[in-house]
């Protein structure tokens, strides 16, 4: 029976395929997939128009592409989600739909955290489409995109250019934008090769410089110990030990100390840039 219904199955799909007015039957088939939440199989659906409908006129291919980007999109499948829409882009006749398509290419970009190819595809559309409202999109994902990556100069021109106009209650929104933007700029960013270039001469001193004071005392209590060991074998003329100490501990836990101390100035680069975000995201969601 189950055999039986795979046949019945296989059949009904290759109708799609072949029948008269086919294109629309088995978008709106794979469309319903999706909107099921059979991702996969919806895919599958998309890919099988694009081979059998690759030369027919129109922008259907386009659309099945951009259908299944969404759907790698989904899944988390990042690379092929990029390629999809990419190729959606590319087989898309209208300029405003294709930018509408930038722009979720952009999207994809900013969460799979390819965030300069996300602001390069949203400047393009910012900077060159004819259509208002895809231009203030634009530059709204790329303010976003910019505050994930503590650009705060360019955040706020993103983000004035999101709420210019005649609308009071956008400029007013903008404001507010741009005092925490100028804010987060006042509070300063760490540098991780400062950090990792205090903590080469004393251990420990960079994750204090980031901020990392239970790291920082860590480091230089762990450091100083096997430094202790080091000098008290050689004092001994403990020659094998004190080769064991130097390359198994002292080495181990210097090298460790100053890549720490940089991991933690980009965290604490990381968690304000993210505190930041959510604060400003925060006013958006009320406006």
């Amino acid at each position: 029976m189950s055999f039986f219904n795979n046949i019945l199955s296989a059949g009904f799909i290759l109708w799609l395929s072949v029948s008269p007015g086919r294109p629309d039957r088995l978008l709106s088939f794979a469309d319903r997939l999706l909107s099921e939440g059979q991702v996969n199989e919806a895919i599958t659906e998309y890919k099988r128009y694009v081979f059998f409908n690759s030369d027919e006129p129109g922008n259907a291919a386009g659309y099945a592409y951009y259908q299944m980007g969404l759907a790698y999109r989904h899944q988390g499948r990042w690379d092929e989600a990029v390629a999809a829409l990419l190729k959606s882009i590319q087989a898309e006749s209208l300029e405003e739909t294709r930018d509408e398509r930038r722009i979720a290419l952009g999207v994809t970009e900013i969460a799979c955290g390819r965030y300069d190819q996300a602001d390069f595809t949203l400047l393009k559309v910012e900077m060159f489409s004819p259509f208002g409202e895809a231009k203030k999109r634009a530059a709204f994902f790329r303010g976003i995109c910019n505050l994930y990556t503590a650009k705060w100069s360019e955040a706020r021109e993103a983000f004035r250019n999101y709420s210019s106009g005649d609308n009071l209650e956008m400029r007013d929104l903008g404001k507010k934008v741009d005092s925490l933007l100028v804010q987060a700029s006042k509070k300063g960013l760490k540098s991780p090769r400062l950090a990792k270039t205090l903590s080469t001469f004393l251990p420990g001193l960079g994750q204090i410089y980031a901020s990392d004071w239970a790291g920082g005392l860590n480091a230089f209590v762990l450091n100083a110990a096997t430094a202790y060991l080091l000098v008290h074998d050689l004092v001994r003329l403990e020659i094998q030990d004190a080769v064991f100490n130097s390359v198994f501990l002292f080495e181990r836990f210097y090298s460790g100390n100053r890549q720490r101390a940089e991991e933690a100035a980009k965290k604490y680069n990381q968690n304000l840039s993210r505190q930041m975000a959510a604060e400003i995201l925060k006013i958006l969601e009320r406006n």
